[in-house]
């Protein structure tokens, strides 16, 4: 093996898409990388994704899951490599030629560097703006283009499995660079997200988000700063679901399944170094913004929301019923 172009696994997380996930896979094996193993991990798609990437691309390697159990599937797909180097890309997002050489490049020049975030462009979720930080300000990544050293993710203790979809590479982010590795941002290491409109809920997203946001405060933060946390994480995505096209009232949903099931967060609670904190903290608005636009937008919805807001308690029950665990069904 090349010093310069460790082995790197492309992991491909897949879920009834196939015609994405065919592009995809077409861009990677076509890619030019010299040590590359594509993976796909399907969720149980039953759009024939899995047949359909099996005759058009016999070499990559298809791991077919009984459940959807959402970003676990890129776990599995980590357990079944020896790469030490591995590459999250979604089913509608590639790498742009040369990228994976980059990344592996500063990945072999830096045995301390546990994550690579690619400037993703084209689409939702872009992380362009990422050149504009500086190195201690970089924190998390999108998974529609990453690098990640595969023992830094085994350190971390792989992504949690309670989230399964929504902010959870923010949350592993956090435990890798606890874990003492670096983070390194190249604007040069690029890829396209397609953002497909297929299977696309931002409600679900936007909801989703907004709960594993404040369970990643419960877990991290210490508890006099929880409350803290829970008002700026929710603020800002009730904010950012209008950008979206999406009711705030997704947000708020997130929140209440969040604090209803706080004892899902609350036993998972780990010691993260300050300084880790506050490079995350820097993403929500400041405490001291939310107060002024909060005030008067309540005073003036509020009674002519309140139908709606009763309303939307009922269908509440089902964010506030038993917890289930979403990876349940696939024991693992």
């Amino acid at each position: 093996m090349d010093a310069g172009c460790p082995k790197v696994a492309a992991i491909v997380l897949s879920w009834n898409r196939r015609d994405e996930v065919l592009e995809t896979v077409g861009l990677l094996t076509r890619d030019g990388y010299p040590d590359l193993d594509v993976i796909v991990v399907d969720n149980a798609s039953t759009d024939g994704t899995a047949a359909a990437l099996a005759s058009a691309y016999p070499q990559v390697r298809v791991l077919a899951l009984p459940h959807n159990v959402g970003i676990v599937g890129r776990d599995i797909g980590v357990a079944n490599t020896d790469a030490p180097i591995v590459a999250f890309f979604d089913d509608d997002s590639a790498p742009d030629p040369g990228a994976l050489t980059r990344m592996a490049a500063l990945f072999a020049d830096d045995p301390a560097v546990g994550i690579v975030p690619f400037s993703v462009y084209g689409g939702a979720h872009a992380t362009e703006y990422m050149a504009d930080l500086a190195p201690d300000q970089l924190i998390g990544y999108v998974a529609s283009g990453v690098g990640l050293r595969r023992e830094a993710i085994v350190a971390a203790g792989f992504s949690d499995r309670d989230f399964f979809w929504g902010a959870e590479e923010w949350d592993l982010a956090i435990r890798i660079l606890n874990w003492g590795y670096a983070i390194a941002f190249d604007p040069a290491i690029r890829a396209r997200h397609r953002t497909s409109a297929l299977h696309r809920s931002y409600r679900r997203w936007r909801r989703l988000t907004t709960r594993n946001e404040i369970w990643m405060a419960i877990k991290y933060f210490p508890a006099t700063r929880i409350p803290l946390m829970i008002c700026r994480v929710l603020f800002n995505n009730s904010t950012r679901s209008r950008l979206d096209g999406v009711s705030p009232q997704y947000a708020l949903r997130g929140a209440a399944a969040a604090l209803w099931h706080w004892r899902v967060a609350w036993q998972k609670r780990e010691a993260i170094a300050p300084g880790i904190r506050a490079r995350y903290e820097r993403q929500y608005p400041p405490f001291q913004a939310i107060g002024p636009v909060l005030r008067p937008s309540i005073g003036r919805r509020l009674p002519m929301n309140t139908p709606l807001i009763v309303h939307q308690l009922l269908f509440w029950k089902a964010e506030l019923g038993p917890y289930k665990d979403p990876v349940a069904p696939l024991k693992v």
